[in-house]
């Protein structure tokens, strides 16, 4: 059903560094979320828009995480931009992690069917989520603002962790509530294809102890 290369070359489009066996995944994977998006509220967008504005845009931050190893995607649902990056980057583990049960179920579906064993799916809100190891990099995609990401995440942040949070705008008031304990950076996205703008900001928490 859905043909990623084509897509590219009928925009004139072309992405560097990512092999066939990639867009082929991806291809399922759309394939897969267009099926259970009959069945379950996962993308409220209509299709035509899933490559430039979800699929596009997830890859977006791959020249972000090119040294982590560990990597957790907070609010993953519908699979952007966890599954997408998990794909592009198979010796890194990801953990995907969402509160809704039917989410989370198609999210393990997905995994299955694309064989991708660096995937751990949980079902859990992320302010009771707790992990023995600390991440190197924590992903938020449009969740909410600055202050609320922080909020709930903030126990699972450590010195050596960078928190990356898609957003389509940054406003001034979010900048000013980030606490003083954390340091960040505001990075325009480059999405192909998409004019629109979209911002990264890179959080991470101050050592108190240098």
């Amino acid at each position: 059903m859905f043909n990623i290369k084509r897509y590219l070359e009928h925009k004139e489009l072309k992405l560097i560094n990512i092999d066939d066996s990639c867009y082929e995944k991806f291809d399922n994977f759309l394939d897969i979320l267009y099926i259970w998006n009959k069945k379950i509220s996962l993308i409220s967008s209509p299709k035509h828009q899933w490559l430039d504005r979800h699929l596009l845009d997830s890859l977006s931050i791959r020249d972000y995480i090119l040294e982590p190893k560990k990597i957790l995607d907070i609010g993953s649902g519908n699979g952007f931009p966890g599954i997408i990056l998990a794909i592009l980057y198979p010796k890194k583990n990801f953990t995907l992690l969402d509160s809704n049960s039917k989410k989370s179920l198609f999210l393990r579906f997905v995994v299955h069917e694309l064989n991708l064993k660096n995937v751990n799916v949980h079902q859990e809100r992320i302010e009771n989520y707790y992990n023995t190891d600390s991440f190197d990099t924590i992903i938020t995609r449009a969740f909410g603002s600055l202050k609320k990401i922080l909020d709930v995440t903030n126990h699972l942040i450590s010195v050596n962790t960078e928190l990356l949070c898609m957003k389509a705008k940054l406003s001034e008031l979010e900048v000013k509530e980030i606490d003083t304990s954390f340091t960040f950076d505001v990075s325009d996205l480059i999405v192909e294809g998409l004019s629109e703008k979209r911002v990264l900001v890179a959080i991470k928490k101050k050592n108190l102890l240098q």
